[in-house]
């Protein structure tokens, strides 16, 4: 996904932006839509029904999903725009998440900080005005320990309604977050 040295061998944290397909097993996979593999933090995958309509209605990236046995194909994942600008006040997001014992880590290899996760209640979100696109990340990088590394996604209404839609049991809306704009 990230070429043979784009990702930190100790954190799994990626140090370029998603090149290739992300590869599932199928085993035990039900392709139908929409749904976050595994333990790969909010990455967003749909079959190629939903995904078409996605690619109508919005400007997103996506790409083939891949399988290891047989060609890539059947479901596509979403590829969010990655901002540039924090999200978090990180005085706010220690206070957040002190119930961890600490408010995250430093990988000894890459020295990429990753924030606890987030639960419950989300402390106030910055956004630049110019992030105006379908489905964003955030800079920021949360997780436990090992390859357990994700950024939060943030997507406009009309396409978190269409996946909620498409997949009512695994997704959900939540408009209790505070959004500020700068």
């Amino acid at each position: 996904m990230f070429g043979v040295d784009g990702f930190c061998r100790k954190c799994g944290i990626p140090f370029v932006p998603q090149q290739g397909s992300l590869v599932l097993q199928r085993s035990g996979l039900r392709v139908g839509g929409v749904w976050n593999p595994y333990w790969m933090g909010p990455m967003v995958c749909m079959e190629d029904s939903i995904a078409n309509q996605v690619a109508e209605r919005f400007d997103v990236q996506l790409l083939e999903v891949g399988w290891p046995k047989g060609p890539p194909g059947g479901a596509k994942q979403i590829i969010p725009a990655v901002t540039e600008h924090p999200w978090f006040d990180p005085e706010v997001l220690t206070a957040t998440v002190t119930r961890y014992g600490t408010p995250g880590s430093e990988c000894p290899i890459c020295g990429v900080w990753k924030w606890r996760p987030i639960k419950g209640i989300w402390p106030p979100i910055t956004l630049s005005v110019s992030e105006d696109r379908p489905v964003i990340a955030s800079p920021e990088w949360f997780g436990g320990g090992g390859w357990a590394s994700f950024h939060e996604l943030l997507l406009v209404r009309e396409l978190a309604e269409l996946l909620v839609k498409a997949s009512p049991r695994d997704f959900r809306i939540r408009d209790d977050v505070d959004i500020r704009y700068v």
